[in-house]
């Protein structure tokens, strides 16, 4: 005959049900971790999102503070930060933002086709130096740049620009290498069996399908050009060529008493612009550097 007594360990084992276990200790550590780092990154993401909820409403708000609170609906502070003055700004930033842009991109695009598709001597040590050049600080350099062009009476936004394009270089050349080297060299060849030059071949066959990485690098040095800050502090003296960066601290530091209605205002509109344009690149860079069925095997 069977015994019909179960220890009662074994009742609590058969109460769970047939194939039922408890949970290792392993399991329930691992789901602890994983809540305690949700609920970690929803807290960074609130720190993120609670300043642009501030300048949202504070933008549209007749008696901003800094609390963040339900605004008095109004346009005026539109108004105050759309002066003259203010919109000069914003177009010395585009100025700015351009020629930052064209320093950086128009050389990188023959220097980075050629350490990606010709043989050069220690052109891996150059990529390593080209690399270090990236981190180097915008600190280091701007003030002897500032001697130099202030003894020559260069103070303006030509130079600052330039500057500023130059120092970008660095990242737009390994932007634009990786772009190139994606793009697969038999087309190239193709190109060149039809007779087609060099310059034809860079033009017509690899720019276009490398211009998501030539987009992307000119739009990050664009960026820099318009959210600069020191360099035009440094590297710029006349007051109507202070671009929006320079305008926007002027808020801060208008008087005794910080005009936050304005000044979220005035940083909407100076963001607008930046976040237009990579809605348009990233339109282009979305599915760029896949060539799959451009080559035949």
């Amino acid at each position: 005959m069977l015994e019909v007594g179960v220890t009662e360990a074994e009742a609590g084992h058969v109460e769970r049900g047939p194939g039922v276990e408890a949970p290792p200790p392993s399991f329930l550590r691992e789901k602890t971790w994983s809540l305690g780092a949700t609920v970690g990154l929803l807290a960074m993401g609130a720190l993120f999102v609670l300043p642009l909820v501030w300048l949202v409403l504070a933008a549209f708000d007749a008696h901003a503070t800094s609390s963040l609170r339900w605004p008095d609906w109004s346009i005026a502070n539109f108004t105050a930060a759309g002066s003259s003055a203010n919109l000069e700004s914003l177009l010395r930033s585009l100025e700015l933002g351009l020629i930052s842009a064209a320093v950086a991109t128009v050389p990188a695009v023959p220097a980075g086709y050629a350490l990606s598709r010709r043989h050069i001597p220690l052109k891996d040590g150059l990529m390593v130096a080209v690399l270090f050049l990236t981190a180097v600080p915008i600190a280091i350099v701007v003030i002897p740049v500032y001697v130099f062009l202030s003894s020559n009476g260069l103070l303006n936004m030509l130079p600052a620009g330039i500057f500023i394009g130059v120092t970008n270089l660095p990242f737009a050349l390994w932007l634009v290498r990786a772009a190139v080297q994606s793009v697969p060299a038999d087309l190239e060849e193709a190109a060149v069996m039809e007779r087609a030059h060099l310059w034809q071949v860079i033009v017509r066959v690899t720019g276009p399908l490398a211009a998501p990485g030539i987009a992307a690098s000119a739009f990050f040095a664009f960026a820099a050009g318009w959210s600069a800050f020191l360099v035009p502090l440094v590297l710029i003296s006349a007051p109507s060529q202070t671009p929006a960066a320079l305008a926007l601290f002027g808020f801060i530091h208008s008087g005794s008493l910080v005009q936050y209605g304005d000044l979220a205002a005035f940083s909407l509109m100076y963001s607008l612009p930046v976040v237009v344009i990579y809605l348009l690149v990233s339109r282009l860079v979305k599915g760029g550097f896949a060539f799959g069925g451009a080559v035949r095997g």
